[in-house]
């Protein structure tokens, strides 16, 4: 539904993360879902204030020792 980034490498400003706090409080999001490598402090923030969690989720199979397989890192 969106980014936390407006575009990679882009760090969300103050009114883009109030508005996206907006959308998922008017759509029902409860779930960010974040690549291992990035900081973790506004999308905790975002989902604090959405009530909802925040996900690290790899981006391809191989970035963990145990995700050798693209079951293992679904």
């Amino acid at each position: 539904m969106g980014y936390v980034e407006p575009r990679p490498g882009i760090p969300p400003s103050p009114g883009h993360t109030i508005e996206l706090i907006g959308m998922m409080k008017r759509d029902g999001v409860k779930v960010i879902l974040v690549e291992p490598y990035f900081d973790l402090k506004t999308p905790n923030s975002i989902g604090s204030a959405v009530n909802g969690r925040v996900l690290v989720m790899l981006p391809s199979v191989g970035g963990e020792k145990e995700g050798n397989g693209l079951f293992q890192v679904v």
